[in-house]
């Protein structure tokens, strides 16, 4: 009987939720209504069984896509299951997959670079570690111990056996700050940042670049001020209006190489820094520093789901595996999937780090097997379990803020949002405090994002309710 009554409560949400995907003229892109129509749909069924079928006669999926699968740890049995087992672009939940990677992978330190000494050289390699000089990390170790060494430095690049642009990113993303490329050595986060204040004084941070701006004098866009950068080079151009009404901020990635880096390590360091094509060899003792805690790198990444974070994670995962001999994508990520992700029940197309590809294909049954073993492995004391809580963004917080409000936090987990998709994956930890594991994934719906948030956020918190 309370099963049956769950059941009711729940169908009348979901119900009332996908009832907005009706409402959807197909042929308009866009539409034009501010809210949706919402139509109260109630199911009276005795099983779940029956719930599935009613609900794949919804008119959401006339013209989208959706997949829910929530799984009951303390009875250890699924108990939504629908389009669980098929296919979504998963943006941003990808991060979940290189969350476990490194939790998997890297020590409680990662490393900054690999180095080795010969007479009165040192010869360096990155290993895709993210924060050196990154303006919110303040503590530079990597950077003191170069910058304060008296031997001469060599930096190689032999070690980058991969593309500087994943497989399936949107090539016109690239003067986007979270279209960064992946690179063996970071240096400012790969970005240029750019401040203008009200009177007029643009500010560049790295200083490095600020010969490289050119202002556009044509007043094609008389109220706007913006900064584009030149598809092939670092030449940044700008406009700035005739008129400030605020002030201005705009990170802009920068085109990498390893000539550039050499030459922006030998500006920040003081001194000369030559590059080298030196490859690592075993009887070159090599050597690491460490820096960061990994814990501190995943949860930057989870919380502000920082694209590039992720890709270099991954490529810190690498170096765990060969030493920095090679810093490839494609290569860990198959690994990984062979050797740790094999019991998955859908095999997960995985191509990057962060989601940014739409090649990338994962179930949502597939993402909560994975946040299971998460907590089988890593989770397995309440402190333990915890501790996994506090590295992922929680309602309220981060990607999650302004959602769930007027409840205790209960969602740990993460979003993925791409035009036309967004995701939803993670804990749930009800009023009763039974813990559930959920992916709930849209895709390929043409309404307002923000109401697809207000639909899962309503349907989420009525589990945390009543279940």
């Amino acid at each position: 009987m309370i099963r049956l009554l769950y059941w009711f409560v729940f169908s009348s949400i979901f119900g009332t939720s996908f009832s907005l995907f009706g409402q959807i003229d197909s042929s308009r892109a866009i539409p034009r209504v501010k809210t949706p129509v919402i139509t109260n749909l109630q199911f009276k069924v005795r099983n779940s069984r029956k719930l599935h079928k009613q609900l794949d006669k919804l008119p959401i999926f006339k013209n989208s896509f959706a997949g829910f699968c929530i799984y009951d740890v303390e009875k250890q049995e699924y108990i939504v299951q629908q389009n669980d087992r098929r296919y979504f672009t998963p943006a941003s939940n990808t991060k979940l997959f290189t969350f476990y990677a490194a939790l998997k992978l890297l020590d409680k330190k990662i490393p900054a670079l690999k180095y080795t000494i010969q007479g009165d050289s040192l010869i360096f390699w990155g290993t895709g570690n993210p924060t050196f000089l990154h303006p919110k990390f303040p503590d530079q170790e990597a950077f003191d111990f170069l910058k304060y060494t008296k031997l001469k430095l060599y930096f190689s690049d032999t070690n980058f056996k991969d593309k500087h642009l994943g497989a399936g990113w949107a090539w016109d993303d690239y003067n986007n700050y979270y279209s960064k490329e992946k690179s063996v050595f970071p240096m400012y986060n790969n970005s240029v940042r750019f401040y203008l204040n009200k009177s007029g004084k643009l500010k560049v941070y790295p200083s490095f670049f600020q010969d490289s701006l050119q202002r556009e004098t044509k007043e094609k866009h008389k109220k706007k001020f913006w900064i584009l950068r030149d598809l092939a080079q670092n030449q940044f151009l700008y406009y700035l209006p005739n008129k400030l009404e605020k002030a201005h901020y705009q990170e802009v990635p920068i085109k990498n190489s390893s000539q550039l880096t050499a030459k922006m390590l030998s500006e920040a360091l003081g001194k000369k820094v030559e590059q080298v094509t030196r490859a690592m060899r075993t009887r070159d003792s090599i050597r690491t520093l460490y820096t960061m805690k990994r814990d501190v790198l995943c949860k930057w990444m989870l919380e502000t789901s920082d694209n590039f974070w992720a890709e270099q994670i991954l490529w810190l995962c690498a170096d765990s595996l060969n030493g920095s001999k090679a810093l490839n994508t494609n290569k860990i990520i198959k690994k990984i999937k062979n050797e740790f992700l094999s019991d998955l029940s859908e095999s997960p197309h995985w191509v990057d780090g962060s989601g940014l590809s739409r090649y990338n294909l994962l179930t949502p049954r597939s993402i909560v097997q994975l946040l299971l073993k998460i907590k089988k492995e890593y989770g397995k004391t309440e402190a333990d379990l915890q501790h996994i809580f506090e590295l992922l963004p929680q309602s309220g917080e981060g990607t999650l803020r302004h959602r769930f409000e007027g409840n205790p936090p209960f969602i740990f987990g993460k979003t993925g949002t791409l035009s036309h998709n967004h995701n939803l994956s993670g804990y749930l930890v009800t009023k009763s405090r039974k813990l559930l594991v959920f992916s709930y994934m849209n895709n390929h719906y043409m309404t307002k994002t923000k109401y697809i948030k207000q639909q899962t956020d309503k349907i989420l918190t009525d589990f945390y309710l009543y279940y």
